[in-house]
């Protein structure tokens, strides 16, 4: 992963507003599969807190991703931890404030064209 990505990431860990910082880790995830032409969609309840501006709050991001094994070895270079047997991606740095940043990765059945 690029320095430029690797201080992005490093600079998040000081946010203290959960919904920027997991926006911001998905700005650092969509740079990081961009070149391998990638493109996470972010659904479920963090896309709905986004479009009401926090109005609806949750802890984990759940994203459709056409490339899962890419996404997991990135997400692995990134500093997150998987579980064997569960679903989401850890980042303890990134979780200073005891709200968990998961990354639960669901895996698109097509390509998103968009």
């Amino acid at each position: 992963m690029d320095k430029y990505l690797v201080a992005r990431l490093e600079s998040l860990k000081q946010e203290k507003d959960q919904l920027k910082k997991a926006l911001g880790i998905l700005a650092v995830l969509t740079a990081a599969l961009k070149p391998l032409g990638i493109k996470p969609i972010l659904v479920g309840g963090r896309a709905l807190e986004f479009y009401t501006l926090g109005g609806y709050a949750t802890k984990d991001m759940d994203l459709v991703i056409n490339g899962r094994e890419q996404a997991k070895a990135i997400l692995a270079r990134m500093g997150f931890l998987h579980r064997p047997g569960e679903r989401h991606w850890y980042h303890e740095e990134l979780d200073k404030a005891g709200v968990t940043t998961g990354v639960t990765i669901f895996v698109t059945e097509g390509v998103y064209h968009g």
